[in-house]
């Protein structure tokens, strides 16, 4: 993956004001992300300023001057952003352009120069497909008595363990990054994105619902062999949480992966 370019500073222009671009790179086939000097500030998604705000970031594509519509801009790190695009990078050597002038610091300063730079699209490292041989043990998720998700090991016939690939190895990693909490295995570097921590017994808001149909969404991408998602979250009438995952493969097909849950009010 390439850095990207810093502008706006000129010739002899310094470091920049002290709060301002560091440096960006494309991170995804549809995202980038930025290095501040300063912890960027973090307000709702509809005020100005604010860096969850999509609106807030001018991204083009710069042999065209085309405008590419912002999906989501999310926190990496304390002053990392990585910002998301509706459509990913054009194959072919593509050059972007992403600006955050008016973007505000934690004490609501404004951001100085460089408020912005440019990156190269084609970076996309995909994960790589699950291979026919690929497996793991077979231990369905479920449940458990102390809200954990788990799942016991099977047999087979002649008593030795049975085990599990493709679609349903797929569902298995899917559902362990769903319920894993963040920075939780101790060999992912931290900041690391994997884990959302969700908890089968726990009780959610409707305002939780964006968030996590959002951060489902872009982890659940990170899994190998996946082109495409999206989640349907709702809360029943206890307020417990329902995720299903509409995975589109590369092979085309388009598979569903729920989160356990528990019966509403119920007990495992």
């Amino acid at each position: 993956m390439g850095w990207g370019t810093l502008w706006g500073l000129g010739w002899g222009g310094g470091l920049g004001a002290p709060f301002s671009v560091l440096s960006l790179r494309a991170k995804t086939n549809r995202s980038v992300e930025l290095e501040f000097s300063m912890a960027p500030w973090w307000g709702s998604r509809a005020r100005t300023g604010s860096a969850a705000n999509p609106r807030q970031w001018v991204l083009t594509e710069v042999a065209t001057t085309r405008r590419i519509q912002v999906l989501e801009a999310v926190a990496t790190g304390l002053r990392l952003v990585e910002v998301f695009s509706v459509e990913p990078w054009q194959e072919g050597v593509a050059r972007y352009r992403i600006d955050a002038a008016g973007l505000l610091n934690t004490s609501e300063l404004p951001i100085g120069l460089p408020t912005g730079g440019t990156f190269d699209g084609l970076v996309w490292d995909r994960p790589k497909l699950i291979a026919p041989s690929d497996s793991d043990f077979k231990n369905p998720q479920n449940v458990q008595a102390d809200g954990s998700i788990g799942g016991q090991l099977m047999y087979d016939s002649g008593g030795d363990f049975q085990r599990e690939g493709g679609v349903d190895l797929l569902r298995k990693l899917l559902i362990r990054r769903l319920t894993q909490d963040p920075d939780s295995y101790f060999h992912l570097e931290t900041g690391t994105e994997f884990g959302l921590g969700l908890r089968p017994k726990q009780q959610y808001t409707m305002s939780d619902l964006l968030a996590i149909k959002s951060s489902a969404e872009r982890q659940a991408r990170r899994e190998p062999g996946v082109r495409d998602v999206r989640a349907a979250v709702s809360l029943d009438s206890h307020s417990i949480l329902k995720l299903r995952l509409y995975v589109k493969l590369e092979s085309g097909q388009t598979v569903p992966v729920d989160m356990p849950v528990l019966p509403a009010g119920g007990v495992p």
